[in-house]
This record gives C-alpha cells, structure tokens and sequence, in this order.
C-alpha cells in the first residue's frame, strides 16, 4: 500500500484546508515530520487512519476530529489518494458534525458520510457513497483492521516499548488483536464443548440408572399393607438389591402371583368393610332423625309455657290501645287552641317591648301610661293611643322636612375630607419615592460591582469547556462499550446454553436414526422374505422352495426412518447455526474489548467507568453552567444599568410630584374648615325642630375637634379629618334617630291591631274544645293527650299482640304432630356413639381400598423399574468409554493435560509461531542497531505456579553471555529493541493479511534516548527499509534530526491553526 496525497479541512488543529503530497515526500525513500508539540504531527496520521477506518488510533475520539478554530460554515473533511493491491483509490470522508442551516439561523446535524473514487482507464469512477459498502471495498484493498494498520504502517514504538516489558497475558491480548487465531479457539471451545456434552450425557445415563436402582429400593422398602387373609404368606421380595438386574427380572412373575392373590383378598375385604359401612350410616341417619323431632317437641312445650305466663301483660297492652285510638279523636281541636294560646302571648310580648321603647316619646299623659304598661293599663286607652301616633306622625314629617339638607352637607364634607387625605397621601408618596429611590441606587451601585467580579470569575471556567467535553465524550464511550460487554458475556452464556441443548437434540436425533437402524438391520430376513416368489429361487440360498420364510419383527419403517434422518440432518443444520451466531458474538466481544484498550479504560470495571462519567458530566456541567451564567451575568449587568438611570429619572418626578402636593394641600384644607362650620348649623337646626331630637341622647364623642377644627387659624391636616369625619357621623346618626322613630310608631299601631285580633281567634278555639271534650271518654284535655299514641307506638303495641298470639298457634301445632308425640314418649338415642362406630367402618372400607390400588401400583411399577435398570446400565458404559476419548483430547487443546508438558492452549501455541517468527524478524535488524551485543529470544519454557507458558520474551547479553528480562535495558537500549521489534511484528503482520506490501511506512517518536551512533545505526536500518521504493516516515520533534533527514514535513502552531510546509531534499541543499 503506497499513500499518494492527503487533504485536510477543519481537521483537528488545522483550521485551513491543508494537503501533504507523500509521493514528493517519499521520493528520497526517508522523510521527517517534526513540528513543536501540539502542533498537530499524529494528527497528520489521525487523519490518514480516520479517512481509511473513519476511526482514529488510541484513546482519541472521531467526534471530536473537528477543528474549534475554524469558521462554522467550513465542514471537516479528509481526502486520502492511495494505492493498493493494484488498486488506486480516492477516499472523501466527513464525520458527524453541526453545521449552519442553509436557510434562516440556527444550526443542524449532518450525519457522517463517505465518497469512494477508483482510477480506471485514467478516470475516476465512483464506487461507494454508502458507509458499510465502502468498508467492504477499503477492507478487500489493505486487508487489514485499524488496529492491524496501527501496528504495521504507523508503528507506535512507544506501546512496543510497553509489548516488550509487558507479562504473558497482556502479550496474549496484544497478539490476540492482531493475528487471527479464531480457528483455533473456535478447535478450543468446541472441544470444551463437547467435553461438557458428552460429561452430561454420561451423567444422564448414571443418574438414570441411578434413580432406577433407588426407585426400587424405595418401592421394595416402602410396600403397602398385606390383607388379613395373606398375613402368613409373606411377599416374594428380592432381599438384595445389588443383584444383577437378570436375577430381578426373573422374580418378577412369583411377584406377580403374589399381587394377583392380595389383590383378590383385598377386593374381598374392601367390600365387606363398604356393606359394614353403609348399615352404619343408616343407623346414625334414623337416630339424627329421631333426635331432631325430640327437640323440636321440648321447644314447643317450652314456647306454650311462656306464652300463657305473658297472657296478663298482652291484656294491659290491648287496653293502652284503645284508649290511643280514642283520644286521637279530640287531638285537632286541642291541638288548634294550644295554637291559639300561643299566638296571643307571643304578640303581648313583642307588643310590650315596642310600648316600653316608645313611651319616652308620647305627649298625652293616658296614652303615656298605657305604653309604659306594656298595653295592659285598659282598653279605655286605645283612643288616645290612636290620636297619639296620628300627631306623632305629623310630627316627623315636619323633621323630615328639616333633615333633606344634611345629606349633601355630608357628602360636601366627605369629598373635602378625602381630597385632603388624597393630596396629603400623595405628599408623603412622593417624600417616600424620593427615599426609595435614593436607596435603589445604593443597592443597584453594590449589584453592578458584584456582577463585574462574577464575571471574570465565569470567564475562566467557561474556558474550560471543549476539553471536558472531549473527557466526557471519552467516558461515556467506554460505559457504552463495557455495558456491551456485559450484554454480549450474557448473550454468550446463553448461546453456550443453547448450543448445548442443540448438542444433546442432535445426539438425540442421531440415537433414533440408529436405532431405528438397528432395527431395519435385525428385521432384513423378513425384508428378504418379503421378496419372495413362489417357485423363483432364493436370492441367497438359491432354493424355489420356500417353507417358512421369516415374519416382520416391527419395530421400523421406511417413513420412520426418513422421517429420523431428517430430523437428524435439521439438528445438525441448527447446531451449526448455533455455532455461528456464539462465534460471532465472540468476535463483537473481542471487538468491544479492543476498543476498551484504546480508550484506556480495559482495566476499569463498570463501576469505576460510571464514577468516572458522572465526574466528567459534572465537570462538563459546571463548564456548560458557567458559560450559560457568563451570558446570563452580561445580560444582567445590562439591565442594571439601563436601571440605574431609570431610577435617577423617577427620583427627578417625585420631586416635582411632591411640590405640586404641597401647593394643592393649603387650598383644600380652606374648603374643610368652611365645610365643617355650615355642617355644624344646619345639625342644630333640625334637633331643635324635630321629635328625634328630643327622644336622642346626643353625639357628645368628638365635640374637641370640632371646636378646633373651626375656632383655629391653622389646625393641622390630622385635626380637619377628624372634625370632618365626625360631623359626618354626627349627620348620619340624626338620619339613623329620624327613620327608627318613625319606624317604631309605625310598628306600635300595627301590634296593637294584631293583638285585638289574637284575642277573639283564641276565645273561639277554647270553645271549640270544650264541645269536643262532651261526651268523650276524657274530662279534661291533658287527660287526653296523655292517652294519646304516636302511629309507630301504636304500630308496635299491635306488633307485639299479634306476635303473642302467632307463638301461641305455633306451639300447639308442633305439640300435635304425630312425629313429635313419638319422640317425646321415646328414650333419647345415642347419636354420637353410632357415629363413631360409623366412622371407624368408614376407616376400614378406605383402609382396605388403599390396600388394593397400593398393590397395583407396587406390580406396574416393579416392572417397568427392572426394565429400565438394564437399558441404562448398557447406555452407562457406552457414555463412559465416549467421555474418557473426548475429555483427553479438549484438556491437550486447553493445555491442562499431563500430556502437554508447556501448560500451552492449543491458540496460544499458534500466537507462540507467530512470535517466533517475529523474535527472528527483529534480531535482523537489532544486530545492525546494537552492535550485535544484544539478541531477543522467544521463551516457552513452562512458567512459575502452574502459569500458561508460550509468550515469554528474554534478552542475551552477547557480550556477556547472560539472559535477562527486558525490563533491564537502559532507555537507549529498550528504543532500539522496541523498535526492532515493531518492524519485525509488521513483517509478520504483512505476511499474515496475505503479503501485502506496505510501501508508506510511519514511525512516531521515541528517539531522543539514543545516542549519536546509535542514533546513526537506526537511521541505517530506517534507511534499508527504502528497498523496493519504500517510503519510511519519522514523527519526532528532536532537532538534530533535522539536519539528518533533508526531506521534511514542518507541522508549525498559531492561534489561528496549524499548518504543513513541505521541505523537498533539492530545495534544502539549494
């Protein structure tokens, strides 16, 4: 694979649209990428990867390859131009982003897209716009994954520094990422697997043959009750039960007998006990029978008893009745006075308080006296009664006249007093805006000077934000692929189970084809003889004679046996499929895991993961609140201002609405105090002329502000509100005396008239009464209405004679069945007694028919018990001879057998070649790097503790002549080993993806621990890789290679992005 060009826009720190041409980069075979750190030299080859797998290497994210410095209408984009496999390919990707809507504001989401071009007879032609379709074509070009191309093509000798120190295990997981060795773990598993099966198929036929011989046991121990007439003759039962099955089955027809002789004797006994039974419970049914009549008879007599005893008492009730319903003859007309009566008195007394309240007021003596009675001095006074409320009457109309000026006089005062109290409120408003506003402005000043220092303070934490997002992204990532994990571990658990199933379905299936076999087999001279023909000869004797050719056995047919064979075929069919959906939830799990390791997080658990989402989503938060705060604070700080000046401006009008108050308030308090004079006359008027005034007991409250409301010069504002509001209340109480005046004149006439009334209508009912009473049974009305009865009294009164006499009738009728004079002249039975005897009959009919179905159940199951123990003893040794074969070859291939002496696993043994191979690969080139001092060797000696063996990697001290453990080399010294071993790895890499050529190789960092000449040895072995037109790039920023390597890519940093400067060997040495 040879890279031709590559175009970056808006792509991690390259803001611009940048283009690196590798075939000028490549001509003199070594080329040098360098540039200060940060700028942007592994994203040159982040780019390149995320073009190819639209992915990028370690623990970087593809969501966050847009560059922040670029303008919002530039969309990220990577171009990649290479060749491989023969093939010259053009790739235009663009990732996820957000991009401005193309018509209003605002922004939008484009989704991820990709362009794939091939050069074809010199022209592009397109091939895929679809992401999976163009993974298919880029992965049938290079042949390899990201991780694989990471390892062969970018060679990052800082994590084979970290593969050469690493233990066993992390080794096994690196080499498990880049060489395939999924057929031979797949060998692994499924030995394992049938392992397990066969392990289960042999512990069902033991555990059949198991419960077999138990369920005998049982069954032989646990027999039923033997029939009273067999008590001398004992069951035939075997006495050891470690028999063999034969000598078992051959006692079982003496068995037999015997069950056949117990069950007749049982089904003799059974059936006296059911006749025994039956005359039992008619004994106790004819007893029960003779027992209930016998009550019911005692009840009767006791019943009669009683109702004769209360015989007296009904009598006292039958009288109480008839006296209620004769007195509800006379209880209207008693009812109608009572009325009456109550009428009349309530009327004197509403009559008696009206003449008290009134008699202040009345001018003649006897009309005087006859209301201070109460209406009780004598009807003598009516007529001067009459005449006294005419002329009170005339009296108040003339003080009506009078009263019609005070109310506006009032309502002058009202509106005075409240404009007064208006123009005062609005003074003291004003004064008080003036205060606030002076206030306002302290407060809004020490706000202003708050928010200029939270400002500075969100400022710095919003600053912050793009990279916690990038952290968060991260995170949220790795607890998206360890929950997968955990989701694909339980699809896995459950596909094993599944396929296990399948295994124990398919040898199911395979068994009945077998047999069903088998049978055909056995059955083949009835299949012969069915051919016959008389007289034609025999096609294996050759006789045409045919005495007695062989029956059909059964047992199998044609149709059985296909129909077997496909069901076989079908579960075979199932297993595979089984087996390919575990193998490639497998795949998805490793996937899942490899992604963990470039995240950084394969180490972390689910827990640890969470923890460290919810810390970066708080981080992010806090970065996201403070930027949202930042705004908000701006805005605020706005606001205050623009406030500021709106309460100067209020502070401005309250002044003027104040002075404009104080002018308003001295020419209104002239009009109260001219208000309150007039009011003060024309109240004087009217108490002079008017009745009420004589009947008043004044208004002496509030006289003092009166008189200096109008006798001072210049009362104060509080002074002229209280006068005014007290003349006020002055007029209003003179209006309140006139109308109750008039109203209890009116009133007092009207009562009078009633009363008269009342009076005639009660002597009326008392009349009626008395008439009623003559002849009745009562002399007077209370005699009466205590004999009187509500309707539910009497209700009930007859309720309880009818009840007396029903219990009576009853008693009698009881007493004079035939049934019950029986009983009573009988002695009393035994009920409970015969019960018993019953039940106990009832006990031994049941006892008798659970002897009878025990000893059938004993007979069937016996047989069928001895029959299966000899089937599953037969199916125990076949099990046992296919477990101990199976088991032997799974535990070589997962190198637990004694057998495998390395402890190695069969995937392990192949990762073992693998690395072989590469130890002799990068020994090639550590001899020309070390002066031959040191040498890699692969170790598969067998590890401490009864570890797996096969991955352990060592270091020779040529020098020396001692080994020892990589983790003693000196920096200088790791470099060159580390690297030597990456090359090596990529050459076996590049075998192992079917040999395809990588003609751009990358090498990031790591040479600044080398010295001159080894710094000159490596750039030797750099050099030879040029062989073949290779082109062998260098990521370093260490200076003094510069001067080495004349062919350059300079990647330079600005605060506007980065850039990249091609520097050819021709224009440097010009």
């Amino acid at each position: 694979m040879r890279v031709h060009r590559l175009t970056m826009t808006a792509f991690g720190p390259f803001a611009d649209t940048h283009t690196v041409d590798f075939d000028e980069l490549g001509a003199q075979g070594l080329f040098l990428v360098h540039g200060p750190t940060g700028a942007g030299k592994t994203s040159v080859l982040d780019a390149l990867c995320f073009a190819l797998f639209a992915d990028v290497p370690g623990s970087r994210s593809h969501r966050g390859v847009r560059c922040d410095l670029s303008p919002p209408d530039r969309a990220t984009s990577v171009e990649l131009e290479f060749t491989a496999s023969g093939r010259r390919l053009r790739i235009v990707r663009l990732p996820e982003q957000v991009r401005p809507k193309l018509r209003g504001s605002g922004t939008r989401r484009t989704p991820a897209s990709v362009v794939v071009h091939e050069l074809r007879s010199g022209r592009w032609e397109a091939r895929s716009t679809r992401l999976d379709e163009a993974a298919d074509v880029i992965n049938d070009v290079i042949g390899m994954g990201l991780a694989q191309f990471q390892r062969i093509a970018l060679l990052p000798q800082g994590g084979f520094a970290t593969f050469l120190r690493a233990d066993a295990r992390d080794r096994h997981a690196l080499l498990t990422a880049l060489f395939d060795v999924t057929a031979f773990e797949d060998v692994e598993t499924w030995l394992a697997d049938q392992r397990r099966a066969s392990a289960g198929r042999l512990a069902t036929a033991e555990q059949e043959l198991a419960f077999g011989v138990r369920a005998l046991g049982d069954l032989l121990v646990g027999q039923p009750p033997i029939p009273a007439a067999m008590a001398d003759e004992p069951p035939p039962w075997p006495t050891d039960p470690a028999q063999d099955p034969a000598v078992w089955a051959g006692g079982v027809p003496a068995l037999r007998s015997w069950l056949d002789r117990a069950q007749t004797a049982a089904v003799n006994e059974q059936e006296r006990a059911r006749t025994a039974s039956e005359s039992a419970r008619d004994a106790v049914a004819a007893a029960a029978q003779l027992q209930r009549s016998r009550e019911r008879g005692l009840r009767a007599r006791v019943e009669a008893a009683a109702v004769e005893d209360a015989g007296a008492s009904v009598e006292t009730l039958r009288r109480e009745r008839d006296a209620a319903l004769k007195a509800g003859d006379v209880r209207g007309e008693i009812l109608a006075a009572q009325r009456a009566e109550t009428a009349h008195r309530d009327l004197q007394a509403q009559f008696a308080d009206a003449a008290l309240a009134l008699a202040g007021a009345v001018p003649d003596d006897r009309a005087r006296d006859w209301f201070a009675s109460g209406g009780t001095a004598g009807a003598g006074a009516s007529g001067a009664v009459m005449s006294t409320c005419q002329e009170l009457r005339r009296t108040l109309s003339a003080g009506s006249a009078e009263l019609a000026d005070l109310p506006s006089v009032a309502g002058r005062l009202a509106g005075a007093a409240s404009v007064l109290a208006g123009h005062n409120r609005a003074q003291a408003a004003a004064q008080t805006a003036i205060d606030d506003a002076n206030q306002r402005l302290e407060k809004l000043r020490e706000r202003q000077r708050k928010i200029k220092a939270a400002l500075a303070d969100c400022a710095a934490l919003a600053g912050a934000a793009s990279a916690r997002q990038v952290e968060h992204d991260r995170c949220r990532s790795a607890v998206q692929l360890r929950t997968q994990c955990a989701v694909l571990d339980e699809q896995l658990r459950g596909a094993d189970q599944h396929t296990r199933l399948l295994e124990r379905q398919e040898l199911d299936a395979r068994a009945a084809v077998l047999t069903l076999d088998e049978a055909r087999l056995a059955d083949l001279a009835a299949e012969l003889a069915g051919g016959l023909v008389p007289d034609a000869p025999c096609p294996v004797c050759g006789s045409e004679v045919h005495p007695s050719p062989a029956p059909t056995a059964g047992g199998w047919s044609p149709t059985a046996l296909a129909d077997a064979k496909k069901a076989a075929t079908m579960a075979t069919a199932a297993l595979a499929d089984a087996k390919a959906e575990a193998s490639a939830l497998s795949a998805r799990r490793e996937v899942a895991h490899a992604r963990l390791a470039e995240l950084r997080c394969a180490d972390l658990s689910a827990d640890e993961l969470q923890k460290s989402l919810e810390s970066s989503r708080l981080a992010l938060a806090a970065a996201r609140d403070a930027e949202v705060q930042l705004l908000r604070l701006t805005a605020e700080h706005d606001d205050v201002t623009v406030t500021i000046e709106q309460v100067r401006r209020d502070e401005t009008d309250a002044h003027v609405a104040f002075e404009v108050s104080t002018a308003a308030l001295a020419a209104v308090r002239r009009d109260v105090q001219q208000a309150v004079t007039g009011g003060l006359g024309a109240v004087a008027r009217h108490t002079t002329a008017c009745l009420c005034g004589q009947a008043s007991t004044g208004e002496a409250g509030g006289a003092g502000e009166l008189d200096r409301a109008r006798s001072s010069d210049d009362p104060s504002i509080d002074e002229l509100v209280a006068a005014a509001t007290h003349l006020t209340s002055v007029i209003q109480a003179t209006q309140r005396q006139h109308a109750r005046l008039a109203t209890e004149v009116e009133s007092i006439a009207g009562l009078a008239e009633r009363l008269v009334t009342a009076a005639e209508e009660m002597g009326r009912a008392q009349a009626a009464v008395a008439q009623a009473l003559t002849g009745s049974a009562f002399s007077t009305a209370e005699a009466a209405m205590a004999a009187w009865r509500s309707e539910s009294l009497l209700s009930d009164l007859s309720a309880r004679i009818e009840d007396h006499e029903r219990r009576g009738a009853a008693a009698h009728v009881t007493l004079a069945e035939p049934e019950v004079i029986a009983a009573l002249a009988a002695d009393p039975p035994d009920v409970a007694g015969l019960a018993k005897l019953a039940e106990a009959a009832e006990q031994r009919a049941v006892q008798a028919a659970r002897m009878r179905h025990g000893l059938e159940r004993t007979t069937t199951m016996a047989l069928s018990l001895l029959a299966g123990i000899d089937k599953a003893a037969r199916e125990t040794l076949t099990r046992r001879e296919e477990h101990l074969a199976v088991a032997a070859l799974a535990d070589l291939a997962a190198g637990t057998s004694p057998e495998n002496t390395l402890r190695m696993r069969l995937s392990t043994f192949v990762l073992a070649a693998r690395l072989e191979r590469v130890v002799e690969l990068a020994n090639e080139r550590l001899a020309r790097m070390g002066d031959g001092r040191f040498a890699l060797i692969h170790d598969d000696s067998l590890a401490r503790g009864g570890a797996r063996s096969g991955l352990g990697l060592l270091v020779r001290d040529e020098w020396s002549g001692t080994t020892r453990a990589p983790t003693t080399l000196s920096g200088g010294e790791s470099f060159m080993a580390s690297l030597a071993l990456a090359l090596g790895l990529a050459d076996v890499l590049r075998e192992s993806v079917g040999g395809v050529e990588l003609e751009t190789l990358f090498i990031d960092e790591g040479f600044g621990s080398l010295d001159e000449v080894s710094l000159d040895d490596v750039l030797g072995v750099l050099d030879e890789l040029r062989d073949g037109g290779r082109a062998v790039g260098v990521v370093s920023h260490l200076a003094e290679l510069r001067d080495r390597i004349p062919t350059r890519l300079a990647v330079g940093k600005a605060s506007t992005g980065s850039t990249v400067t091609q520097h050819l060997a021709a224009s440097v040495s010009a």
